[in-house]
């Protein structure tokens, strides 16, 4: 790993890039206002990079996106402030986060190329992100990995969906999160 990288496995390294202030928009609960939170530069070696951010905002809900890319394939483009993530604080827990993985795909190789997400396994979450298991790429940055019932004891209709818990000041697990299920498969064209 690069002495500035937060994270890097296999063709991509993440760096921590410019805190971000003032940030106006929409949050992922629909609520208008503004947002503060630290930025990524997600590199690769396929010739492009992507800019993420982790947004803290006035309404308290925090989220991970994409911003923009530089590369030519439309289908990273399409992903940019559309495919968010929520990050929510753990019930009981103070001090811990959780984020659900659920997996961004390709709707179809159409004009528009359009994305979605959908539940995966963790095979699913691994054969996406090209190979990098998502249990062990959480474990290195001290996250856990697992359903929803086991890392949060959920008894609902989502419980076997996968998630990350961390601690609620790790500053690379939403960017990683949001690397593995949401760039990479877009740009494996995984599930098309």
């Amino acid at each position: 790993m690069t002495d500035d990288a937060v994270w890097q496995a296999r063709d991509v390294i993440l760096s921590a890039d410019e805190p971000i202030t003032g940030f106006e928009g929409r949050s992922i609960g629909g609520v208008d206002g503004t947002a503060s939170g630290q930025s990524y530069c997600l590199m690769t070696n396929f010739g492009w990079k992507m800019r993420l951010a982790c947004l803290q905002w006035e309404s308290g809900e925090r989220e991970m996106r994409a911003l923009d890319c530089d590369a030519r394939a439309h289908r990273m483009h399409d992903m940019c402030n559309r495919l968010r993530m929520s990050v929510y604080a753990v019930d009981g827990s103070p001090g811990f986060s959780w984020m659900e993985l659920s997996q961004a795909r390709l709707i179809a190789e159409t004009d528009p190329i359009r994305t979605t997400k959908k539940k995966a396994s963790e095979a699913e979450i691994m054969e996406g992100a090209g190979g990098i298991a998502p249990r062990a790429a959480f474990a290195r940055i001290g996250a856990k990995f697992g359903t929803r019932e086991e890392l949060l004891g959920d008894t609902g209709r989502r419980r076997s969906y996968l998630c990350a818990l961390f601690p609620i000041e790790s500053a690379a697990v939403p960017a990683v999160a949001f690397t593995l299920s949401r760039v990479l498969p877009v740009w494996n064209r995984y599930g098309v």
